[in-house]
């Protein structure tokens, strides 16, 4: 394969296909490329490949130009030329560090020898020049030679170059059907023995023939590990050939056990799922299939023809293969396009869309070896590269990267051993259960495999006997406090951060690769960790990263709330935002393990952290990065003088527990009336910024109104929406320190007495719910923290009617199917529970013993609130009896789903139904959950919703957060509506008079026509914008076109209306509203129009 591709393309964007294919070919590590054509404001991308260019820009039409492409498999870096010349160079390691140059030298400028003489001199040797040098010589095979030619045996000689061409030729003249050779590779004489040349003998639809410079030893391009295709997977195989067996987990050392565990899974993914290629990726033509290939070959053949036998009927033939060949690869890129596109449909997924949007894009991430640069030294070669940032990876998590003070501290306190054990058992100590393994495995994400190529998505289709024994094994390592060695090892993969200089290894975070089954039992050790730690309130109030149910939003609304009060007292309100540097690298460990000890932590919990700090480098969870703290008042001199405190307090605190403060990061902010902030993102922060005055916030609607001009809605809105969904969310977190946000009576006359000044957020919302006409009703709180996660509750439910659909089988089978049913548990007492919801109502009801029991609820409510609550008070009705046995019979299905599929965001009313039901089964009692059919004809549930739905005793229940997230969103559409109906001369509004979600047609060509014709926007009505033409007339009634007046108005079209609509008085809404009549594109076509939208 040749290490080196020199190519004059005569155009890179035309040319790019024939690119990839030529790289897809020869896999090079370097492409120099010239006449590329390319504009400086032209982006040009290439998978796999960095690039460096340089345009020239010509007055009309860009001109030459330069680029070189190198692989992403080699180190390389940049080499910075200062030369007027159309030249670029990288260096780049193949076997040992070479530079490489490309070069285009117009014909028909006037290249100064002492330009050569110039770059030549720039280049770090050793180096090879690749490039068009427009130069005929005897030397290189030419018949002739020319001042160019002689230029360059100058510079060959001067220089003590060598030239790697033979006698081939390397660019053919169409007019004249010769060939001659002008593209020239050209190296220092110690490349000379390394490397091989020759000439591609395909035009690749240029002028030019490629040259190919090859290493003698090959480019030793290092294979790419394999990945398995999951998308081809055999998932029945997998299953069945994974198998965990107990002796593999309870027999010998804990070592032996993963290793036999980690076999068992590998060498089932091997048998069952296909891998990648360990080859370098080719790059993707989704537009090529056979017909592309079939058409190619017949180009070849043609030109292997024609170079043999020149003669005028030859090129002729291959000209009409080339055009043919040309003509099927854009009817296939158009096609392949269209198709493409038209996979984006209304149910297409946000996570599928971008994607999409951006492969269509050329958008992606790749990746890049470096060469790294100290100031001792350059390191090149990949195993070199790599040591070095390890290097510096372990110097920064090292102890010499502390403070000399605090290392003393720290040697200190470590001669003191902390201790964990204990003598009695503590419930968090208690062996995992199924439900804690199932529960990790079903939150942990796709990432990436570690050392041992396993991946959650493998560990998600083990049997339910492999995962009996998988729980097995992490029971040992649990109970004998002894950390697998195997997962010690990680991958680590450098990051560049953004903005920092490649050269430099500082300039890189590691992002470490750990097994899956570690991380998997990490999980379900951090969840019973987080648990403790809230309960205990280990953790302060004011912190909101990385907790349930906060985010950084309450810091934001917080910060805006004192820039408010600070406002309306004309007072000056000064803030520090601080960055803790390499805050998970330096994080002490000892320090970890010591705060743990004095939490009250003991047993195997904190032994599992210590074994796993004590192995490996860990992203401490316990810390976070960012700190903010402010000042408010009226005295600048006694601001500083506080701030200074608190920072003084906050160094102290650095110095005892290792870390220290990023200058670069941290910054200061006053906050006065003559400045403001208005944060980037319109939707985070919208809660707070929201509040800034109408001037402001119109700045941020025009951008708005560009990306979502497609989408109904109303930035306004939008922001009032967020903001009170946010505002019913703090009510519903139990101590939430936004709850306590409130002004006293004097902040409250002192913002009535200057209306001018903004309220803060919480006092805003008040002034919101009231505008809005919201019902002012309480936020059930959210318990985050109600089961523990190795005590969670268990919940099944019967179905005797699963194997009948209500809409196949008669009332009466279901009535037997009953019957037969209450005879198998005729033992359980039977309660019927129900909900109902109108407009203005709703309601449930509970029948216990033919007594009927109904209660009524918020408006608010949701039907599935409604029925959850049924269930509810019936757990609550048997509470006050005796223990006995109860069958509660519901017909909500998704209920009694959300009841068994239990998770932390589930409804407050689930959680507590599940917490009274464990509660009922510790005091004796046996209930039974039965789904039944409604309205069939079964009497209790006849009676439970009659109770329903004629409740009278109101049942004093707050409302759930996510039923009143649907009032909300109720009333912002009732505002809309009203705003959206006096826009009576909008021409949208006689189309669409209704704002909601309208119909999508099956196809999206079809889909994008119709809306076209909605909105009045065609391509022929509008083309004359674009182009700066005048707009187009209707000969018989001189007006200018519109959708109304070719599908309404125009009088010649009359006749067609008649045939086609029975009707030529017509109206927009008629054909193209929510129902489009269903011959309007029969119509359309008729008038040669449909394609011109």
């Amino acid at each position: 394969m040749p290490s080196f591709i020199s190519w004059n393309c005569r155009g890179l964007r035309t040319r790019l296909d024939d690119l990839k294919s030529i790289i897809s070919t020869y896999q090079p590590a370097c492409v120099a490329l010239q006449e590329t054509f390319l504009k400086s404001t032209m982006t040009m991308q290439v998978r796999g490949y960095n690039c460096v260019r340089r345009d020239v820009d010509g007055d009309t039409s860009p001109a030459g130009g330069v680029c070189l492409f190198t692989s992403n498999l080699f180190p390389s870096n940049v080499v910075t030329l200062h030369t007027s010349l159309q030249a670029v160079a990288v260096r780049i390691h193949i076997h040992s560090l070479v530079t490489v140059c490309c070069v285009y030298l117009p014909p028909n400028d006037v290249v100064p020898q002492v330009d050569l003489n110039q770059l030549v001199s720039q280049l770090p040797a050793p180096f090879i020049l690749l490039g068009d040098f427009n130069g005929h010589s005897p030397l290189w095979g030419h018949d002739d030679t020319n001042s160019r030619g002689r230029q360059v045996e100058q510079l060959i000689s001067d220089h003590c170059l060598c030239l790697l061409n033979n006698d081939e030729k390397t660019y053919f003249y169409a007019p004249t059907r010769t060939f001659h050779s002008l593209d020239l590779a050209i190296c220092t004489p110690s490349l000379l023995p390394l490397l091989n040349f020759e000439v591609d003998q395909d035009l690749h639809n240029s002028d030019h023939f490629p040259l190919l410079v090859s290493h003698v030893t090959g480019t030793g391009v290092r294979n790419c590990p394999p990945t398995y295709r999951f998308h081809r997977a055999d998932w029945e195989t997998f299953t069945r050939l994974a198998v965990i067996t107990g002796i593999m987990v309870q027999d010998g050392t804990l070592n032996d056990a993963v290793f036999n565990v980690t076999e068992a899974i590998r060498n089932a993914a091997d048998a069952a799922i296909p891998k990648t290629s360990n080859s370098p990726r080719k790059l993707c033509k989704p537009w090529w299939n056979a017909s592309c290939q079939q058409a190619k070959k017949e180009q070849r053949r043609a030109w292997g023809i024609f170079r043999r036998y020149p003669t005028t009927d030859n090129l002729i033939a291959f000209k009409r293969a080339k055009a043919l060949a040309r003509r099927i690869r854009r009817q296939c890129q158009r096609e392949s396009w269209i198709q493409y596109v038209s996979s984006i449909t209304s149910s297409t997924t946000s996570q599928q869309l971008w994607r999409k949007v951006k492969a269509a894009n050329g958008l992606y991430r790749d990746f890049n070896i470096p060469i790294l640069e100290t100031s001792t030294a350059l390191y090149s070669s990949p195993l070199d590269v790599a040591n070095l940032i390890g290097q510096t990876f372990a110097s920064v998590s090292s102890s010499d990267s502390y403070s000399p003070a605090f290392q003393a501290t720290k040697n200190r306190l470590e001669r003191t051993p902390i201790n964990f054990r204990c003598r009695q058992p503590l419930p968090y100590n208690c062996d995992f259960d199924m439900f804690e393994l199932k529960r990790a495995l079903s939150s942990a994400h796709n990432t990436s495999p570690g050392p041992d190529g396993i991946s959650y998505v493998l560990l998600r289709h083990l049997s339910e006997d492999s995962l009996v024994s998988l729980l097995y094994l992490f029971n040992r390592i649990w109970r004998e406090q002894v950390y697998p060695t195997q997962w010690q090892e990680a991958i680590v993969i450098p990051i560049l951060k953004p903005g920092k200089d490649p050269k430099n290894p500082l300039s890189y975070r590691p992002i470490a690769l750990t097994s899956c089954l570690c991380k998997t039992l990490e999980r379900m050790v951090n969840a019973r960790l987080v648990y403790q730690l809230e309960k205990n309130k280990c953790i302060p109030l004011f912190q909101s990263g990385f907790r349930k149910g906060r985010s950084t939003l309450d810091n934001i609304i917080q910060l805006e709330s004192k820039i408010r009060n600070a406002f309306v007292r004309r007072n000056h309100l000064v803030s520090i935002f601080f960055d803790i540097e390499k805050a998970y690298d330096r994080t002490w460990r000892y320090g970890i393990l010591r705060t743990l000890f004095n939490f009250g932590f003991r047993g195997n919990l904190p032994t599992f952290i210590k074994n796993f700090l004590n192995l490996r480098t860990f992203r401490a969870s316990l810390y976070v990065d960012d700190l903010q703290i402010s000042c408010e008042g009226s005295d600048m001199r006694m601001i500083e003088r506080q701030l200074q405190t608190a920072v003084n307090n906050i160094v102290k605190w650095c110095d005892t527990d290792g870390h220290s403060i990023s200058a670069s990061k941290s910054c200061c902010v006053h906050f006065c009336r003559k400045r403001a902030i208005v944060l980037s993102r319109i939707d985070y922060g919208c809660v707070a910024y929201g509040s800034a005055c109408n001037s402001t916030l119109q700045k941020l609607d025009p951008v708005h109104h560009m990306a979502l001009r497609i989408c109904s809605g109303s930035l306004d809105l939008r922001r009032k929406k967020l903001s009170l969904a946010f505002y019913f969310k703090i009510l519903s977190v139990p101590s939430h320190p936004l709850q306590n946000v409130y002004m006293s009576t004097s902040m409250k006359r002192l913002y009535d007495a200057r209306p001018s000044n903004i309220r803060p957020f919480m006092d805003r919302m008040k002034l919101h719910i009231s505008e809005l006409d919201l019902p002012n009703v309480r936020i059930q709180q959210r318990n985050l923290f109600l089961f523990q996660p190795w005590n969670t509750p268990r919940f099944l439910y019967i179905n005797p009617f699963a194997p009948y659909s209500k809409s196949t089988v008669a009332p009466v089978v279901f009535q037997r199917v009953f019957a037969y049913h209450r005879s198998q548990y005729s033992r359980y007492s039977a309660i019927y529970t129900d909900g109902s919801k109108r407009a203005d109502y709703v309601g449930c009801g509970v029948v216990i013993e033919d007594i009927m029991h109904g209660y009524r609820l918020d408006t608010s409510c949701s039907i599935f609130t409604a029925e959850a609550v049924a269930i509810y008070r019936a757990l609550q009705l048997i509470d006050s009896t005796m223990p006995r046995k109860y069958c509660i019979y519901t017909d909500s299905m998704s209920v009694l789903e959300a009841l068994e599929n239990y998770h932390d965001r589930c409804h407050p009313v689930v959680c507590t139904i599940l917490d009274i039901t464990s509660r009922l089964y510790s005091k004796g009692f046996d209930i039974v959950f039965c789904w039944l059919p409604s309205h069939v004809g079964i009497t209790g549930n006849e009676q439970a919703d009659s109770a329903a739905k004629s409740a009278t005793t109101h049942l004093p229940l707050a409302v759930p957060l996510s039923d009143m997230k649907r009032v909300i969103l109720h009333h912002i559409f009732k505002i809309w509506q009203e705003s959206w109906s006096q826009q009576l001369d909008n021409k949208l509004h006689s189309v669409k008079p209704v704002i909601g979600e309208w119909p999508v047609m099956p196809m999206r060509r079809t889909d994008v026509k119709l809306t076209r014709l909605r909105i009045g926007h065609t391509r022929f009505t509008h083309r004359h914008l674009l182009i700066g033409e005048r707009a187009p007339e209707c000969p018989s009634c001189h007006v200018s076109y519109t959708v109304h007046h070719i599908l309404i108005d125009c009088p010649v079209f009359n006749n067609y209306r008649i045939t086609f609509f029975n009707s030529s008085h017509l109206t927009l809404p008629d054909l193209v509203g929510e129902i489009p009549h269903q011959n309007l594109f029969a119509f359309i076509r008729r008038l040669g129009f449909l394609y011109l939208i």
